[in-house]
């Protein structure tokens, strides 16, 4: 019972709730170190995978009952929020960092951070092994862009404050004590409000 709420204590961390914000938090900081194309190309991968998701959802919630082999219900935004994000991030801090050693192993803890998330959702039973790897699939659509767009940082961005963003989905989950806000049951209604009217996978 413990080891259950650790991993779904760990799985929040995949929450929009806690995502938003590191997205805002880390543009923010880029912008503002005058690193404003890589702040740009940051928000627009990550925001692009983020709304891929949303569309994914608003089909397969009320629609994905229609095709049963696929076992596709609601793809995992948890899976493509812990790649698109954390992988992303992994990336921009390894561009920034001069020796391979440390590029590795920001690159290799960071995508073992998302891989976790991704596992702990099949774990709790949140999503099946289809669903998490959907959303695995988009997310590194993310970090991928990144790392083809992101060749040279600029000499001005800093490496420090970036770090320091990526404390704040912690220090929300913590407050929080691990809720997150029930995105998903939004989503739901608002799918289920659209196919209704549409008289669509009813």
């Amino acid at each position: 019972m413990h080891h259950t709420h650790i991993v779904t204590f760990f799985s929040a961390v995949g929450a929009q709730s806690l995502i938003l914000p590191f997205v805002a938090a880390v543009t923010i900081t880029l912008w503002l170190g005058d690193a404003r194309r890589e702040a740009r190309i940051w928000l627009f991968a990550t925001c692009s995978v983020l709304f891929t998701m949303l569309v994914l959802k608003l089909f397969f919630l009320p629609c994905g009952h229609l095709i049963p082999e696929w076992h596709l219900r609601s793809p995992s935004g948890h899976a493509a929020s812990a790649f698109a994000i954390y992988g992303s991030f992994a990336v921009l801090e390894a561009r920034l960092r001069q020796t391979t050693w440390q590029k590795l192993t920001i690159l290799i803890l960071g995508f073992l951070f998302a891989a976790g998330i991704a596992i702990s959702r099949v774990l709790i039973g949140a999503h099946t092994t289809q669903e998490v790897l959907l959303g695995t699939f988009v997310g590194l659509t993310a970090p991928i862009f990144i790392f083809w767009k992101i060749k040279t940082p600029s000499r001005t961005t800093i490496a420090s404050p970036l770090l320091l963003a990526l404390a704040l989905p912690i220090v929300l989950l913590v407050l929080l004590n691990g809720r997150t806000l029930p995105i998903e049951d939004h989503i739901l209604a608002i799918a289920l409000t659209i196919t209704r009217s549409l008289g669509v996978c009813l």
